[in-house]
């Protein structure tokens, strides 16, 4: 597990009750980890196709892992279209 560290965060006051309704207050860290880790995946692939498009001979090692196969890719579409909901705060 890596190091945790402490981040003091200013939310709208509505924001963050309507966010307590749905997770509670003991998982705003998780969410905010889970948010992140979502945004920072889709940075990530958004460059990986920048670079693909500025030069279609990249390495294919510079490509998502997922990516790599037709079944790889495939699975990549369908859970970009099932949405965020694929990670549930329970």
């Amino acid at each position: 597990m890596s190091t945790m560290v402490r981040l003091h965060v200013l939310l709208p006051e509505a924001l963050l009750a309507e966010t307590d309704r749905y997770i509670g207050e003991r998982k705003r860290s998780e969410l905010i980890a889970s948010l992140l880790e979502d945004w920072l995946q889709r940075q990530r692939q958004g460059e990986a196709i920048r670079a693909l498009l500025a030069d279609p001979g990249t390495p294919a090692e510079d490509v998502p892992e997922e990516w790599k196969t037709p079944e790889g890719a495939a699975a990549w579409v369908r859970a970009q279209r099932a949405g965020r909901d694929h990670r549930k705060m329970d």
